[in-house]
């Protein structure tokens, strides 16, 4: 089985001036993702409105696409993108890994993970998560004055640690066929499959406090990248 990583990337970012060009290691985000990529994946595609000059260490099946304004906005979502990608560049019979530069921590062992993972079983997509505070079960949602569980309303009167243990996906990692993902107009969520990550590989960066902290954990843990 083949693989397509997808790498999107906007020169602008909401939450912090040029993230995706902020270095780890010297290394700018973008950069660490598409490095990744070509370890891993057997093809990456580029999704930038970024204009510089973007270096990569291995720059064989790699092509740079030029994202059209209109997908290069805050509101834009990412089943957006990949849908034009998919469409503009006939990837319907690929294999999509996408990797998101803002987990500098991510390691090529992960992804790898998940890659077999979806080629052993069953799953419509396969998905990075990491362990969430279980305390999040006792909460609900407030229809006028009335309270709606968001799961079972017996967990908001559990002792905390007696609540199971819940996952989130953590953005690093997703896998998924794009016959599926155009079939369904967005992420296939049918049957999803999980690769657990610890807190440290899991760091997501949105703003300035989340990039010093990666800086640090690198520097302290010698993460591969």
């Amino acid at each position: 089985m083949k693989f397509n990583a997808i790498v999107p990337f906007r020169k602008l970012s909401k939450g912090m001036i040029n993230k995706n060009f902020k270095k780890i290691a010297g290394i700018p985000l973008w950069q660490i993702a598409a490095n990744q990529a070509t370890r891993t994946c057997d093809s990456l595609l580029i999704s930038t409105d970024a204009t510089d000059n973007l270096s990569i260490e291995d720059d064989r099946n790699i092509i740079i696409n030029m994202r059209p304004e209109r997908l290069a906005k805050d509101s834009t979502k990412m089943s957006e993108v990949i849908h034009y990608l998919i469409d503009e560049y006939h990837l319907i019979d690929e294999n999509i890994v996408l990797l998101q530069p803002t987990s500098p921590l991510r390691t090529d062992k992960s992804i790898q993970q998940a890659m077999n993972l979806y080629e052993s079983q069953n799953f419509s997509m396969v998905m990075s998560v990491v362990q969430k505070d279980s305390a999040v079960l006792k909460n609900g949602f407030l229809d006028g004055r009335s309270f709606r569980p968001i799961n079972n309303i017996s967990y908001c009167f559990e002792n905390r640690q007696s609540l199971p243990n819940i996952y989130g996906p953590n953005g690093s990692i997703y896998i998924f066929s794009a016959k599926n993902f155009m079939k369904n107009k967005d992420f296939p969520t049918d049957a999803i499959g999980t690769v657990i990550m610890d807190e440290i590989e899991s760091l997501d960066i949105n703003d300035k406090y989340d990039y010093e902290k990666a800086e640090e954990l690198f520097s302290n843990y010698h993460r591969k990248i």
